[in-house]
């Protein structure tokens, strides 16, 4: 009996695309660096002059910007990579590098957020009642 995509366990269906992130080389998600990311990723700008940016404009017209369920989101990486990097024939895996960078991209602009906040706050000017 011949074996088709289907009978194909998650393992071996991750084995047969070509993801971003070799099965031996995933890693806790904070560990991940540029450096990481696919060789052909690397080679020009597009990462931080248009695929980061193109992200993070979708993730400011979501519901709840601050919590977008890894479910919703790996699609949406996957649509914008392949828009961003058409030549490029890779899937991008929940727990890779490409995922996992883009989850760590929102977390660090929703912590610069946050400070810009708390800095506009502190120099609001406040009459005192005593």
């Amino acid at each position: 009996m011949e074996s088709t995509p289907h009978d194909a366990t998650p393992a071996q269906a991750l084995q047969s695309v070509q993801a971003d992130t070799p099965q031996d080389l995933l890693k806790p998600r904070a560990q991940y660096r540029h450096t990481d990311l696919p060789a052909q990723v690397q080679t020009d700008h597009r990462w931080a002059k248009k695929f980061l940016p193109t992200m993070m404009l979708w993730a400011g017209g979501q519901e709840n910007v601050w919590n977008i369920p890894d479910a919703i989101l790996l699609p949406h990486i996957q649509m914008v990579f392949d828009a961003v990097y058409p030549e490029l024939n890779l899937t991008v895996i929940q727990g890779g590098a490409i995922f996992s960078l883009v989850r760590l991209s929102f977390f660090f602009s929703q912590l610069v957020h946050a400070y810009v906040l708390m800095s506009d706050l502190n120099h609001i000017d406040c009459p005192m009642a005593f």
